[in-house]
């Protein structure tokens, strides 16, 4: 699936064109490669223009242009698109009025008009089905069923009628009832069954997802159930379930992302409406570890976070508590750090999450669990040192150490050092690490025969030895790190020791005062040697990165610095140079 992706103040969050900033009014609108239909368009535009298109009766109401006419089809589908946005109200009902809309299939659920409005709009149409469910009280039942009556051929041919049967009087029922042949059937839903002159049945919650599913005809797949019945617990439990089912065979590859976004969207919404029912929360949690939805669909990533994260600290069976960590583990890289400091569950589920890191550790079980809740952890200290704070204040140091020293597994081992850069990076925490106990691991794992787990031990040291402060007392032994670095990094340098994996950074600003740090060359050496990793991997996001936060002139003054070495000059002049072929259409300064 291509997708164009047009950034606002910050891409990290995912959310569909018609969706509300989240919390913190960070979004990215995605659009997909197979674009709305052309009628969708067409006819948001009209609902959004209806005033400037429409002229203006004497009482106030919207008259469409003497010349335009609505196919049927274009005119249900019109006015299921006006409903839904909250648009229709009496002044625009009037638009359907006369003969130029031909309705068949009508939706006005929860729609705000009064009766007049109502027997004017709709009363003189030949409707096989109704759905006036949740109308606002201006519009009282009987005052329905008394506008349908009045007409004759309706009398005769509708099919299917979806009300909110609680508030009509028996007498109303009596009236309406007397009106209709026996072969139609209509579908009330109320609290208690109601026994008839025709045939009726109190709509269970699979009839109404059944029913919403015939009516959409080729489209069953839109459990239409969910928006329509909010507050109708069984119904919501019933539809996610269903959704679930399909997601879980391998069907939502198969459907479209917009789809999939709105079932999403529209099962978080549920578990609003029943923030206790814990089934419910099951089967959206399970939902969410369709690697498709996870990934390409979009929804509120900050409120699904904060959902998955309190699930975390529930101690539920072992199986649920994987689930929870590994959509964690991702989700946490989809927010920004600005999103992550604002989640009120952050630490908690840091604390949770080096609970288990702890209680596999003391089992010595390094199985899927352990590997999922390293990188969760990981992922969540990127660039946010809040995490990083609740991580030193949670034991979380001596916790990886002990991890360090029970297993020797290079998946194991990155993960931790790739968590402890994190740590590195925050100059406030930093000095926690400079400890015997750390560095002597760290320096043992910095000649690893495996290059990511040496790549990420060099960065803890170059992060480390670049602020002098932390080594007043002990100078002798950061130019001992120093000095191994450097031998480390010559080793990169032989095709034996390319790194296969591709290590994945949300900015590049974390290296610039590495770059710029001509006082200690193994330090600077290291830092240009990471950037030139990840723009030689994947040039189209991290060159593009270079430019956008005015890193192309660190590199420029170390190609140019006589106290730049000549190896950090050379692999930034080939940076450089991969820069010119892949990006030299943007409008920038000159490079050196």
């Amino acid at each position: 699936m291509v997708h164009f992706l047009h950034p606002g103040h910050a891409p990290r969050n995912i959310v569909p064109p018609d969706a509300q900033k989240d919390a913190l009014g960070c979004c990215v609108v995605q659009e997909e490669a197979s674009p709305y239909t052309l009628v969708n368009i067409c006819l948001n535009f009209l609902i959004a223009n209806l005033e400037k298109l429409c002229s203006e009766r004497p009482d106030g109401t919207l008259c469409l242009p003497e010349h335009w006419s609505f196919p049927q089809e274009i005119a249900d589908q019109f006015l299921r698109m006006m409903t839904w946005q909250g648009k229709l109200t009496d002044r625009t009902a009037s638009i359907f009025r006369g003969n130029q809309m031909k309705l068949k299939l009508a939706n006005i659920q929860k729609a705000k008009i009064s009766t007049p409005a109502f027997i004017k709009a709709f009363c003189h149409h030949k409707l096989i089905e109704l759905n006036a469910t949740a109308v606002h009280a201006v519009l009282p039942v009987p005052d329905i069923l008394s506008g349908l009556c009045s007409n004759s051929w309706m009398q005769q041919n509708l099919q299917c009628l979806l009300l909110d049967s609680t508030s009509i009087s028996q007498n109303s029922r009596v009236l309406f009832f007397g009106c209709w042949r026996s072969q139609y059937e209509s579908d009330f839903r109320s609290t208690e069954p109601i026994q008839e002159q025709i045939m009726f049945y109190e709509g269970s919650p699979l009839q109404a997802i059944h029913r919403d599913i015939v009516n959409e005809g080729n489209h069953a797949c839109y459990f239409k159930g969910m928006r329509n019945h909010p507050l109708d617990l069984p119904v919501q439990f019933t539809a996610s379930a269903c959704a679930l089912n399909l997601t879980r065979h391998g069907l939502a590859k198969g459907m479209p992302v917009r789809l999939l976004s709105e079932v999403t969207c529209l099962l978080f919404k549920a578990l609003k409406n029943f923030p206790h029912y814990q089934q419910l929360q099951k089967n959206c949690l399970l939902s969410l570890t369709n690697s498709r939805i996870l990934v390409d669909v979009p929804f509120d990533r900050f409120d699904a976070a904060r959902f998955v994260m309190r699930w975390l600290c529930k101690h539920e069976n072992p199986k649920m508590q994987t689930m929870a960590v590994s959509v964690t583990s991702i989700l946490a890289l989809q927010l920004s750090p600005q999103q992550t400091a604002h989640l009120e569950e952050l630490f908690m589920a840091v604390k949770e999450l080096l609970a288990i890191v702890k209680q596999k550790t003391t089992e010595n079980l390094d199985d899927v669990t352990l590997l999922f809740t390293l990188k969760a952890l990981w992922n969540l200290t990127d660039e946010s040192p809040a995490a990083c704070k609740h991580f030193i204040e949670n034991q979380g140091l001596e916790i990886v150490i002990q991890v360090l020293e029970t297993f020797s597994e290079s998946a194991i081992q990155s993960k931790v050092l790739g968590l402890l850069n994190n740590i590195a990076e925050v100059r406030e925490l930093s000095s926690k690490l400079v400890t015997e106990d750390v560095l002597k691991h760290i320096n043992s794992l910095l000649w690893s025969r495996e290059m990511e787990v040496s790549y990420f031990a060099a960065g803890i040291i170059a992060h480390l030895t670049s602020d002098r402060w932390l080594w007043i007392s002990r100078d002798v032994q950061r130019r001992i790190l120093l000095q191994d670095l450097h031998s480390t990094i010559q080793n990169w340098t032989s095709s034996s020791c390319k790194m296969t994996a591709l290590v994945t950074y949300r900015s590049l600003k974390t290296f610039f005062p590495l770059l710029g740090n001509f006082s200690q060359p193994e330090v600077q050496l290291w830092a240009v040697w990471a950037v030139y990793h990840v723009c030689s991997k994947n040039p189209s996001k991290y060159c593009k990165m270079l430019v956008e936060e005015e890193g192309l002139q660190l590199l420029c003054d170390i190609q140019e610095h006589s106290e730049a070495t000549s190896q950090a000059q050379q692999i930034a002049a080939s940076i450089l140079d991969d820069f010119r072929m892949h990006f030299m259409n943007y409008q920038r300064p000159s490079l050196c």
